[in-house]
């Protein structure tokens, strides 16, 4: 057929249609929330700056540390 119009990568579901399943299901998604809501959630769900990534990371570790520290302190009968 095609390659879907907003992602440039899948093949489109039909000739007819534009998009991709995944990007029509993206723009169904869209419709609901609205497109200034969903480029909302995108900037702050999905962008990252440097320091935000340096905080994730961060807890992440020590999330892992505690998480390893808790399976050595479980004691087996």
């Amino acid at each position: 057929m095609g390659k879907c119009y907003f992602c440039d990568d899948a093949e489109r579901m039909n000739w007819t249609g534009y998009f991709c399943n995944t990007c029509d299901e993206i723009k169904n998604i869209t419709k609901v929330y609205g497109k200034e809501r969903m480029l909302d959630i995108l900037q702050t769900i999905c962008l990252r700056d440097q320091e935000q990534l340096e905080n994730k990371i961060k807890g992440l570790k020590k999330k892992s540390n505690t998480i390893s520290k808790d399976d050595q302190d479980v004691k087996y009968n």
